[in-house]
């Protein structure tokens, strides 16, 4: 691993759109961030978008991935922010990769060392407790927890020895009030846990009629014909083969419906593609990669799906589907009721058939019904998830459990 030496001496101009912030500005804090990869993901983007919204603040900030590199690690070293890779691909590595971490640590001097997903947050703790000061060591748990038996094996221990040393933070930080209960079912009992749900930008995630024409024309779908699509990385708990069900009964409903798949790996898996082919549905099912436009690509759909099957918490799809005034189909899992509410449509997880009622009855509704359950769910998340309001909580939280006046005790 290669470290510079003024690694952590920079300085970075803040965006004049966050300058709302600065009311931070008096308080200066050290902030590690680790995490397990900066692959694309719900809890590498959150990080992002958390380290972006700070931006216009002095926190001095440096992240540390226990992996590689990846697309959402260049996207903060974009920002200014130092990130530090380990290389750990096996666990004959981890021993130097810890020794390495607790070197990056020690010349760093953070205040708050801030663990990201299982594997992390055992991270932090081990480095706050050879620090020799008085840091502050946090954890950020971003799934679902319905049964161990659904986990991988290696991973099944480190959830077990999460709930065995979760006393030790000084809190643990769930992004679902699904997540907490789970987690508080399989001995998770920190002395302090806080929910703080994923917060979106909802000046990016906004409707477009023109990032929705933009978006047709380039996926070859014209302006007048339904589209319904999902939108998530190639894995078993997404449960695309569930939407491609659900849709061949759509098909045989609306002959005029077409359906759009997106997101890492989903264009590379043979498996799907065959079964896309098998319902028949080969000519009207257009199948991506990572899309890079988000916001134009949910704007080019009519309803937007959440076939889950288990382990989401916060699906942060559903909320910037939501923040584009966009319909939504989910299933039963983690928060999803509680983040569409009355602004979309619920149904059980595995059952294609309730799944298709559930799309069908939406693009069944006359125009004026689904532009106002369209505003009604971008309101929810301007309301309840907005990226500022999520921001502000974790800054306010920093200051508490460092012992800091809080915002609220300075005004």
């Amino acid at each position: 691993m290669l470290i510079n030496n003024d690694v952590f001496n920079f300085t970075q101009a803040g965006d004049d759109s966050l300058i709302n912030l600065a009311i931070f500005s008096w308080c200066m804090m050290k902030i590690l961030h680790i995490i397990t990869n900066l692959g694309m993901g719900g809890a590498e983007m959150m990080l992002y978008k958390l380290l972006r919204q700070v931006g216009a603040t002095p926190l001095d900030t440096a992240v540390v991935s226990l992996r590689d590199n990846g697309s959402v690690g260049r996207l903060i070293e974009g920002l200014g922010v130092p990130v530090l890779t380990l290389g750990v691909s096996s666990p004959i590595r981890a021993p130097q990769a810890l020794a390495e971490l607790r070197s990056i640590a020690r010349r760093f001097q953070p205040d708050v060392i801030q663990g990201w997903m299982y594997h992390s947050n055992l991270a932090a703790t081990m480095v706050r407790n050879v620090l020799g000061r008085d840091a502050r060591a946090l954890w950020n748990v971003r799934q679902s927890l319905e049964s161990l038996s659904t986990e991988h094996v290696t991973s099944r221990g480190v959830i077990l020895a999460n709930a065995a040393l979760s006393r030790g933070p000084a809190c643990v930080i769930y992004n679902s009030e699904t997540a907490a209960r789970q987690h508080q079912r399989y001995g998770f009992k920190p002395h302090r846990e806080e929910v703080i749900p994923n917060g979106f930008d909802c000046n990016e995630f906004t409707p477009s009629v023109d990032a929705r024409a933009t978006t047709r024309a380039r996926l070859g779908i014209p302006d007048e014909v339904p589209l319904i699509g999902l939108v998530g990385r190639n894995n078993p708990q997404k449960d695309p083969h569930n939407f491609i069900r659900a849709a061949r009964r759509v098909a045989a409903q609306r002959c005029d419906a077409r359906f759009v798949i997106a997101g890492r790996g989903m264009d590379s898996d043979p498996d799907l593609i065959r079964a896309i082919a098998e319902a028949g549905l080969a000519e009207r099912f257009t199948v991506l990669g990572e899309w890079r436009e988000m916001p134009g690509l949910y704007n080019s759909l009519d309803v937007f799906v959440l076939s889950s099957s288990h382990r989401e918490a916060f699906p942060n799809v559903v909320g910037e589907a939501m923040a584009c005034g966009l319909p939504c189909v989910v299933t039963d899992v983690g928060d999803s009721r509680i983040v569409v509410g009355d602004a979309g449509r619920v149904v059980p997880r595995q059952n294609d058939a309730v799944l298709a009622d559930a799309i069908t009855g939406i693009l069944a509704l006359a125009h004026g019904e689904r532009a106002s359950i369209a505003r009604l769910a971008r309101k929810r998340v301007v309301d309840h998830y907005s990226l500022d309001a999520i921001t502000r909580r974790y800054v306010s939280l920093y200051e508490e459990v460092l012992g800091l006046p809080c915002e609220q005790e300075v005004a």
